[in-house]
């Protein structure tokens, strides 16, 4: 009985022994709450097949997308199944001229909440626009808006908006010193007017500032947020200098980001180098995540085809300007597939919880997006808003979830980064900081390469804390989920949530079947040893 009493021991113990580096960091998280704005965005039908007039439509989205997650866009040709009231925010955006259907001016006229008409042909809905009276197209060339002046970079055109009482004013547009009204409410009937025509250039910025007003009935003062991302860590880099960024940024008690990607793959030999082949490596990476970092999956070789790691695209073919189409018979939806559930898996199996996903050189085609959004809530970075080119993405001033992105909520990147060549990289970066930090609710973002040393990473950040009263974004103090078949991770408050089988995956599998033969050795050994003491 003795003997079996200490064989079920040691069973036991070899069985915790398997568990070690299998647990969870446990903690109560719950899911992230939209606002109870419930929107309609219209827009004219003619634009279906215009690439250009889309990519603005998206950048409205992305906009309303931060003072609500339950949008819905249509056309204006559109038949409402629901009652229009059911809704408690209406946009129209007149991108194009258009004679508007009978039933969108009677839904319009008749809707009860707040109604925002952006651009052309808000004239037609005569009972809710009467106290506007309309001229043609004019040039601005600042905008001046909350006591401030902004100066745009290019001229931008408006329409006209004439004889106008100063009381419906909210925001004006100048040139030439002579103010012309921008932004317009009349408070009687919940009726908001914008005069811009296109949005996608600089006018996005006071176009998201005046939506404060009109979803929310209040100034929004600017939160002075700022984030930074370590980018393209991966199994070739530096631990040491990985280790020393890490430690002065937990001195100075600044959370970051670090954009990993789990594996290198070598461009001449096709060789696969994992993070896991690289100990030092991965015990820096931990120590960064449990001493301020919140980790973002970059992809999983961050290469396309026979391009170096880093470098290369992963989930866009560079070379023709076009989705991804892999080889081998593999369709794109088993190739992003694929690459999503091996990084995180990857990751997971020795101890690296991902939080958020960021698509390298920020491509991805729209269906690449809605894959990512049923492994991820959270996506970091510029947005790209259509499959026609990669070169066509928006980066908002705030955290927002559009609805074309399937639920994921973008915290955007807008400053840029460290250009080792570039020796005026860092004042251009605080600079553009200088203006986000004055916009409302809005988010500094931007990323440095580890690679490049210590020292300019030192001057970026003691630069950006020269604007008064910055504070630094925790990834981990966000809600976030991450989820595959196997794994589900969230975070909130600063605590992340794993949930995950004991095995799962191929890597366990190999650390599994290690120990259980080095246990069965164990035990065999110690058998032989309370065998011989017995017969002694």
């Amino acid at each position: 009985m003795y003997m079996k009493g200490k064989l079920l021991t040691l069973i036991s113990l070899v069985l915790i022994f398997f568990n070690v580096g299998l647990g969870t960091i446990l903690a109560a998280s719950t899911e992230s709450e939209g606002n109870n704005a419930k929107v309609l965005i219209i827009y004219p039908s003619s634009i279906r097949s215009n690439i250009e007039k889309l990519d603005e439509l998206r950048v409205l989205d992305t906009l309303v997308g931060h003072f609500s997650n339950d949008i819905e866009v249509v056309p204006s040709d559109f038949r409402i199944n629901s009652n229009i009231n059911d809704y408690t925010n209406v946009i129209y955006y007149g991108l194009v001229k258009e004679d508007l259907d009978k039933q969108i001016v009677e839904y319009l006229e008749n809707f009860k909440g707040k109604l925002i008409g952006i651009g052309y042909n808000v004239e037609q809905i005569k009972k809710r626009f009467s106290f506007i009276n309309f001229g043609q197209n004019m040039n601005i060339t600042e905008v001046v808006l909350k006591g401030k002046t902004y100066k745009l970079e290019i001229t931008e055109y408006i329409r006209s908006i004439n004889d106008v009482d100063n009381k419906y004013i909210l925001a004006n547009g100048k040139y030439n010193d002579k103010l012309r009204p921008l932004f317009v409410v009349n408070d009687k009937n919940n009726t908001f007017y914008f005069g811009a025509t296109n949005i996608y250039s600089g006018l996005h910025y006071y176009l998201g500032e005046c939506l404060f007003k009109y979803f929310n009935d209040v100034n929004i003062e600017s939160s002075n947020v700022a984030y930074l991302r370590l980018e393209d860590v991966n199994p070739t880099r530096d631990p040491d200098n990985l280790m020393e960024i890490a430690k002065y940024l937990k001195e100075k008690d600044i959370p970051y980001m670090v954009v990993l990607i789990p594996t290198y793959r070598e461009p001449k030999t096709g060789k696969i180098l994992h993070v896991k082949d690289y100990p030092k490596l991965l015990k820096t990476i931990k120590y960064m995540q449990n001493n301020g970092a919140g980790i973002i999956l970059h992809g999983y070789t961050h290469q396309y085809r026979d391009t170096e790691t880093g470098e290369g695209f992963e989930f866009w073919d560079s070379i023709n300007d076009a989705p991804i189409n892999p080889d081998n018979g593999v369709s794109e939806d088993e190739y992003i597939r694929a690459r999503i559930e091996n990084g995180i898996e990857e990751l997971v199996t020795h101890g690296i919880y991902p939080l958020a996903f960021e698509a390298p050189h920020y491509a991805i085609s729209q269906n690449g997006y809605k894959i990512v959004s049923e492994y991820f809530s959270t996506y970091v970075g510029n947005i790209q808003i259509n499959d026609d080119t990669y070169e066509n993405s928006f980066s908002p001033a705030y955290i927002s979830t559009p609805s074309f992105l399937n639920g994921l909520s973008v915290i955007p990147e807008n400053i840029g980064f460290v250009e080792n060549e570039d020796i005026n990289a860092i004042k251009s970066m605080v600079k553009k900081a200088e203006f986000y930090s004055g916009l409302s609710d809005s988010i500094i973002g931007g990323f440095y390469h580890p690679y490049l040393g210590l020292d300019k990473l030192k001057m970026l950040v003691e630069e950006l804390e020269t604007i008064e009263d910055i504070k630094w974004f925790d990834l981990k103090e966000q809600a976030n989920t991450v989820k595959t078949s196997n794994i589900s991770i969230k975070s909130k408050d600063g605590i992340i949530d794993v949930d995950k089988p004991l095995i799962f995956s191929k890597y366990q599998v190999e650390y599994v079947a290690i120990f259980f033969y080095v246990g069965i050795v164990v035990i065999g050994f110690l058998i032989f040893i309370l065998r011989n003491r017995k017969n002694e």
